[in-house]
């Protein structure tokens, strides 16, 4: 007789909070935190964030897992993909 084991369907899936992941909920909310320290008006604080979060879940509509931490990794690193281009870590090889 062939034995059988549970397959779980939803190990594949998106862990996210209306439609955003956790690590944008962490960047939101320290830009929330940012604001309450420099802007007074709460309409104010509202008005910029809720855009930012219905912006950000527009920007991430249909994009694979983890796009945003991708994105901004991509966009802070040092640029340095020409093959022209001189490496300020490499040493030259010396035999003596």
């Amino acid at each position: 007789m062939l034995e059988q084991s549970t397959v779980y369907r939803n190990l594949e899936t998106r862990h996210s909070v209306w439609g955003l992941e956790i690590p944008d909920w962490i960047l939101l909310g320290l830009l929330l935190l940012v604001m309450f320290f420099f802007i007074e008006s709460l309409f104010l604080k509202l008005g910029i964030w809720l855009p930012l979060v219905f912006g950000l879940r527009l920007f991430k509509k249909g994009k694979r897992e983890h796009y945003t931490l991708h994105f901004f990794r991509y966009h802070l690193r040092p640029k340095a993909y020409s093959p022209l281009d001189r490496d300020p870590r490499a040493r030259r090889y010396d035999p003596r």
